[in-house]
């Protein structure tokens, strides 16, 4: 038992290690393809409730936008074709309602909390 338990403690930080280089290289894919179709990770979003409410406090500008992506995106995939490299977007990663999607959250877990 003793010999099982420290092979699995170490085999944890190299089965870690693997899942940390795998999860760059998919990251890193998800990006390209975001990219050439102009669009932002939170693009993608399941416009649920808490979606909808950080959607709802956002600037309509803001909004605009990402209605501007969506719809271009669409266009391109139906023609399949690419954006082009100028009009890329530079990083998906460019989180424009996390902050208020993580606050529409925690109040609708405080409301579950509240109403029972």
């Amino acid at each position: 038992w003793t010999k099982k338990k420290e092979k699995m403690s170490f085999l944890a930080p190299l089965g870690k290690k693997l899942f940390e280089v795998a999860s760059k290289q998919y990251k890193s894919l998800v990006a390209k393809r975001l990219a050439v179709y102009g669009l932002k990770y939170e693009d993608l979003l399941v416009e649920s409730e808490c979606v909808e409410t950080a959607l709802g406090r956002t600037n309509s500008s803001i909004l605009r936008s990402r209605e501007q992506r969506v719809k271009r995106a669409f266009d391109l995939s139906a023609k399949r074709k690419a954006l082009p490299d100028e009009l890329q977007t530079e990083n998906p990663y460019d989180l424009y309602i996390a902050a208020r999607l993580r606050l529409a959250k925690f109040e609708k877990q405080e409301r579950e909390l509240l109403n029972g």
